[in-house]
């Protein structure tokens, strides 16, 4: 039965902080109640040992999420730079094709 608490409940600890905090009470008392009742040193580790490698896994997946993240938002700010520096560069043409087209009308008159 602790296997299968395990696998049911290991997702209340990692919750996002979007969770309210009666949610989170409630997760630490359910595994406080297994741990106060579990006689078997053995199975206790087990648990706590399957409580740890969900919490790795978990972090690990975390870590790598951010990372994906900070990589993604450098590559917006490159795109929004090199947008600003197209931009730019379109007024600059425009304004130089702007002035030919004055010369030139200035010449037809």
């Amino acid at each position: 039965t602790i296997k299968y608490f395990i696998e049911m409940r290991t997702g209340g600890l990692f919750r996002r902080n979007t969770v309210t905090s009666n949610k989170r009470d409630d997760d630490f008392e359910d595994y406080a109640t297994i741990v106060g009742t579990e006689d078997d040193p053995k199975k206790l580790k087990d648990y706590i040992t399957s409580l740890y490698k969900a919490f790795k896994d978990k972090s690990k997946g975390l870590r790598s999420a951010y990372a994906k993240l900070d990589l993604l938002n450098n590559e917006i700010t490159q795109e929004k730079t090199r947008f600003a520096d197209i931009e730019d560069e379109n007024k600059s043409l425009r304004e130089q094709m702007q002035a030919i087209a004055d010369q030139l009308a200035a010449k037809e008159e």
